[in-house]
This record gives structure tokens, C-alpha cells and sequence, in this order.
């Protein structure tokens, strides 16, 4: 399904995030804080704009994006060329890199998508050096059940539209409806993340709790 909606996951990601991607994405490389001359892993990076925000704010540092889906990578060579990104093709719950090599950790819209995301949390936590910061980006759900239900019936009609523009009847963005309503809530993400052995030091909530913004630090044992 990635590799099909490839050459529109960008504007269907601005059309979910009610245009708001870019700044989340430029605000989650600011908050992952990255140290001079320091190393980044953008997880499910996509078309790399997680991980070419964070190269735009730190010009020293190495920022590594890993994606599975060849045809998202593609797309992702053509934006980062000489850009200084190194993409890799890998599977977040397997991670190809060093434990402790990493010093911050980023991921937009992508931990909802992997087959067990506290595995995935479990592998980012590995490979962050004690005191590296990892940033979640992730659609959520308001904790008002009116907020929650109208949210819900605009978001529906937002995820069939990006189907529509993705060029497949509307059937493309089918899934988001319910595997948002399946991914934890933030409060509960926040537990899952400290069971990980993160310390979680701030949530924040954008449009009305559509979207939430996790910042949490890997535990100096």
C-alpha cells in the first residue's frame, strides 16, 4: 500500500495534518535536541521529511532516515539528493544499526503503522546512547468523547478524500479510521513508552488532540 501511494503521500500528508505537517516535523527535529555533530535516526521515514528537517537544523550532523517501502525510499533519493541523508531500506523492529550509536530518534505518522509498535519503541530505545531523546509524531484521539466523535466523522471524510487524490476510489486511506482508534491514546502511549525505558518529559497536543507530539528521553540505568 505504501509503495502504491508513493508519488501522493506527500499531499495526502498535508491534507490529514490539516497543512500543518511541515512545522510538526521542523518543531519535532528542534525537539529532538540533536548535539553538534550528533547522530539522527528518522524512523519510517517515507519520503524523508522528517529526516531532511533535521539536516536543515543541524548541517553537522549525520541523519540516517530507514524506511521498508522501496518505492517511498525512491521518492525520498530524489528529494535528498546531495542533501546529506543516508537512507536505508530496513525494518524498524530489526534495526540495522549499533546499540548506543544513536543520540536522538524521530518518527512522524509511522509508529501506528508497524506490526507491534512497543517492539519498534524497544528497538529505538536500543539503539539511543543513555540520555538520547526519541520524538513521536502521531495522529490521536481527544479525551472529550463529543470532540472525539466529531473528529472522528471528520476525519473519515478527510481519509477518503486522500484516497480519492491517491487514485484508488477512496480505498487507499481506507485503514486510518480504525487504526488510529486502535493505536493507543496518549496516555497511553506514554505508559508504553516508560515500560520501553523511556522517561517521558512532555506531551503536546495539536488540533483539538487530533495529533500529539511525544517527547521522551531513553533512562541512564
Amino acid at each position: 500500500m505504501f509503495d502504491d501511494i508513493a508519488p501522493v503521500y506527500d499531499r495526502c500528508n498535508g491534507l490529514l495534518s490539516l497543512g500543518t505537517a511541515g512545522r510538526l516535523r521542523r518543531r519535532m527535529a528542534r525537539l529532538a535536541r540533536l548535539p553538534r555533530g550528533g547522530r539522527l535516526l528518522d524512523l519510517c521515514t517515507g519520503t524523508a521529511d522528517g529526516a531532511l528537517a533535521a539536516r536543515a537544523l543541524r548541517a553537522d550532523a549525520q541523519v540516517i532516515g530507514i524506511d521498508f517501502s522501496a518505492m517511498m525510499l525512491d521518492r525520498a533519493r530524489a528529494k535528498t539528493a546531495g542533501r546529506g541523508v543516508h537512507l536505508v531500506a530496513g525494518d524498524c523492529l530489526a534495526l540495522p544499526i549499533r546499540s548506543g550509536s544513536i543520540d536522538a530518534v524521530t518518527v512522524a505518522w509511522g509508529l501506528r503503522n508497524t506490526a507491534s509498535p512497543g517492539s519498534a519503541l524497544a528497538e529505538a530505545e536500543r539503539v539511543l546512547r543513555p540520555g538520547g531523546r526519541l520524538v513521536v509524531l502521531e495522529f490521536s484521539r481527544p479525551r472529550s468523547k463529543i470532540m472525539r466523535k466529531g473528529l472522528d466523522i471528520a476525519f473519515r471524510l478527510l481519509a477518503r478524500a486522500a484516497g480519492l487524490l491517491a487514485g484508488s476510489g477512496g480505498r487507499a486511506y481506507a485503514y486510518l479510521p480504525r487504526s488510529i482508534a486502535a493505536f493507543p491514546a496518549a496516555a497511553e502511549l506514554s505508559t508504553l513508552l516508560e515500560e520501553r525505558g523511556f522517561a517521558v518529559e512532555s506531551v503536546r497536543a495539536d488540533l483539538l488532540g487530533y495529533l500529539c507530539t511525544h517527547v521522551a528521553v531513553k533512562k541512564v540505568v
